[in-house]
């Protein structure tokens, strides 16, 4: 099931600035592919950093990893500006899953120290009280390397592909390009007991 579009609330989210370091894959309304790099994100939206600006509130697929986190959202642009080289393009998502959402406000506040910004949709019923007994779980980690930071972007991609995609939606297309994609994958870490669980953690390098 498709996530609900998300009610952003009126007060503006702290934006981390990133300078361009991390790649983003944008899809356009007719499945044109276009690369641009993040100069500035939020947990609402962001700038990014383009060649050639596009038009104001186009409807895009925005596909990134950062930290933790595999984005892959709905977004609509906002009025380009003019930079010393290319332009930055503002943009806001409008539709991506709740939990991506709170992992991204996670990330963001642990790697690049902005501020905790909960938005509406992570107030949810209160679970039961845990006893302060109750160890949590280990988390595990495996950590994925690549030569080239394209081809990170590039697994990033086509792994979204295949996660978000409902298997009646899945073709073999996409598997095939992910398999190709883990093929460039140069070594692999991991940290805790490799049992395949919620609380295992995957990083892109």
């Amino acid at each position: 099931m498709a996530p609900s579009p998300i009610q952003f609330p009126q007060q503006r989210a702290p934006r981390v600035k990133l300078g361009g370091s991390i790649l983003v894959m944008l899809q356009l309304g007719d499945r044109t592919q276009v690369r641009a790099r993040l100069n500035q994100l939020s947990v609402n939206g962001g700038v990014l950093q383009l060649s050639e600006p596009l038009a104001e509130a186009v409807a895009i697929e925005v596909m990134f990893h950062i930290g933790s986190t595999t984005v892959r959202a709905q977004a609509h642009t906002i009025s380009p500006m003019w930079a010393t080289q290319g332009c930055l393009q503002p943009f806001r998502f409008t539709n991506v899953h709740p939990e991506v959402r709170q992992q991204l406000a996670s990330d963001l506040q642990s790697i690049y120290g902005a501020p905790a910004t909960p938005g509406p949709e992570l107030v949810a019923t209160q679970s039961e009280p845990q006893l302060e007994t109750e160890q949590a779980p280990a988390r595990n980690e495996v950590t994925l390397y690549f030569d080239r930071p394209e081809d990170a972007l590039h697994f990033t991609v086509a792994l979204s592909s295949v996660i978000f995609n409902d298997q009646s939606a899945r073709s073999r297309e996409d598997t095939t390009r992910l398999a190709r994609e883990i093929a460039k994958i140069s070594r692999v870490t991991t940290r805790g007991v490799l049992k395949p669980s919620s609380n295992t953690k995957v990083h892109i390098q």
